[in-house]
């Protein structure tokens, strides 16, 4: 089974299709669970690592049968019982919109995102000792 563009979105991004008061970039990984616990179709969600802060590391998926593949890049959650969706309640903690204000500005001056985590440059180096 593959995956693609259609079975996945980024809160915020051109493929969510949620309501437009759940319309909220997710930066962290407890923004990420919330938006895939009130979203029906979420099955599992992923949170990519090396880019903190950034408006797109959270990804929903809403295909069955989603399954972490051990990126050491990305947190990989899935649903646990598919039939309970938490309803959305309007959270300025969780959601705060003067401090997404500041994020958004900042997201002007972003270099590209990382490629590369920890242990890939541990085994470059280590590949360079032998």
């Amino acid at each position: 089974m593959s995956f693609g563009g259609k079975d996945s979105y980024f809160p915020t991004g051109p493929n969510d299709k949620r309501p437009g008061n759940q319309q909220k970039t997710a930066r962290t990984v407890k923004q990420c669970e919330r938006v895939c616990s009130t979203d029906p179709k979420c099955t599992a969600f992923h949170f990519y690592l090396l880019d903190p802060g950034a408006p797109n590391n959270c990804w929903i998926w809403t295909k069955d049968y989603y399954i972490p593949n051990g990126s050491d890049k990305a947190y990989c959650f899935v649903k646990k019982d598919l039939a309970v969706t938490e309803e959305w309640i309007e959270d300025t903690t969780a959601f705060d919109v003067a401090r997404e204000a500041e994020e958004a500005e900042k997201d002007g001056k972003r270099k590209p995102k990382p490629t590369k985590s920890l242990n890939d440059y541990d085994a470059e180096y280590n590949q360079i000792l032998e």
